[in-house]
């Protein structure tokens, strides 16, 4: 997958991020592709904020990967496991990337590792996704 770099701060794209979900949060996603017949255990909800004057559409928003505030703290979970999805539950493509820029498909993610997400909110919108992780049994996607 080929995403180029934009960081957040370029873009005028911003993401939070919320370990767990909030009382009365939208219900777990249905089974999502390639789960290998496990299921998924943890999730986290990211809202990204569009602030430019035009849309985002697909626009690469780069979200820091670690355990500090504002950080995807995914940390040591395989990549193989990892899955975005919108809301309304559609699936979306990500890229991994380690701390010196290649690609992760497989294994522990390490720290100061970064998820890219696709934005897609109108101007001044924002938008909600889901990352779902942990599922020992998943597959990894295939790059396309």
């Amino acid at each position: 997958m080929a995403f180029k770099r934009k960081w957040v701060a370029i873009l005028g794209v911003a993401a939070a991020f919320w370990l767990g979900d909030a009382v009365g949060a939208a219900k777990w996603h249905g089974r999502l592709a390639l789960d290998g017949g496990g299921w998924w255990r943890a999730r986290f909800r990211v809202v990204i904020h569009n602030e430019q004057d035009r849309p985002a559409q697909g626009d690469p928003v780069a979200v820091p990967i670690g355990s500090q505030p504002g950080q995807a703290d995914l940390v040591g979970q395989q990549a193989e496991s990892v899955r975005v999805c919108t809301a309304g539950g559609a699936e979306l493509l990500l890229a991994l990337e380690g701390p010196d820029g290649s690609p992760i498909t497989h294994g522990p993610i390490p720290a100061h590792s970064t998820l890219i997400l696709p934005a897609e909110a109108g101007p001044h919108q924002q938008t909600i996704y889901y990352v779902y992780f942990d599922n020992p049994r998943a597959w990894e996607p295939p790059d396309v």
